[in-house]
């Protein structure tokens, strides 16, 4: 069995490709939707010269963790345990018990 949480994120990819970057050398900025010169600032952020709005351009590792999350919560809900959800994912084992122990985390703080 392999999971495919492609379906899933379906939503949230059409969020992220609108700050996506295409073949232009610039990336949309998401207040006035223009392709202009961003200026990065020194703590990260990125500046559009044309509205002067300050924002967080997406990075393609949070897009790759989101997915690794959503297939590692998929296998918790059908209550398969942390070695069979590894297997059945490939994600490595440490991984999938890390979030194994977040989930339960959260779910004991929503429970109190």
């Amino acid at each position: 069995m392999f999971i495919q949480s492609d379906s899933i994120l379906a939503a949230l990819t059409k969020k992220a490709q609108s700050h996506a970057q295409d073949r232009s050398r610039h990336l949309l900025c998401p207040s006035c939707r223009l392709r202009t010169k961003l200026y990065t600032l020194k703590d990260g952020r990125r500046k559009c010269s044309a509205c002067g709005e300050k924002f967080n351009p997406e990075k393609k590792t949070d897009a790759a963790r989101l997915k690794q999350c959503a297939d590692v919560l998929l296998c918790f809900c059908i209550n398969f345990t942390a070695k069979q959800a590894s297997a059945l994912s490939g994600y490595h084992y440490k991984l999938v018990a890390a979030l194994y122990d977040d989930f339960r985390l959260l779910l004991a703080q929503q429970n109190l």
